[in-house]
C-alpha cells in the first residue's frame, strides 16, 4: 500500500517516490504548519508550470505560456504519489500540447 500524501510530505519524501517524472523540476518544502505542502516547479523553453500538492491530499496545477497565456489551472486531489504522479504527468502534457500549437 502506497503511503498518504500527508506521512509523504511531513516527512519531505515526497520527491523520492514521484519518481515517474522525465522532466526536471525543482522541489521545495514549506515551512511546517497545520498543512504542509511540497511544490514541483517546471521550465521548458516554451512554459512554467507548477503543481502544489498538500498533505490533506489537495493539489494545484497551473502552467502559463512565456509569452502569459494561461495553459492549465486546476485543482484536485491526490491522495497517494500514483495519484500525484499522474496529476503532474496530465500538467506537464498539456503545457507540451498547448505549445505545440
Amino acid at each position: 500500500m502506497e503511503n498518504s500524501s500527508q506521512l509523504l510530505i511531513e516527512s519531505r519524501t515526497a520527491d523520492c517516490v514521484v519518481v515517474a517524472l522525465t522532466a526536471p523540476c525543482e522541489i521545495t518544502y514549506t515551512e511546517p504548519s497545520d498543512n504542509p505542502a511540497v511544490r514541483f516547479d517546471f521550465d521548458s523553453p516554451h512554459a512554467v508550470a507548477r503543481f502544489t500538492w498538500w498533505s490533506d491530499s489537495s493539489y494545484v496545477s497551473e502552467s502559463l505560456a512565456l509569452d502569459g497565456r494561461q495553459i492549465v489551472s486546476a485543482q484536485g486531489f491526490a491522495v497517494n504519489s500514483s495519484d500525484a504522479t499522474a496529476a503532474i504527468e496530465a500538467l506537464l502534457a498539456a503545457s507540451e500540447i498547448a505549445n505545440a500549437t
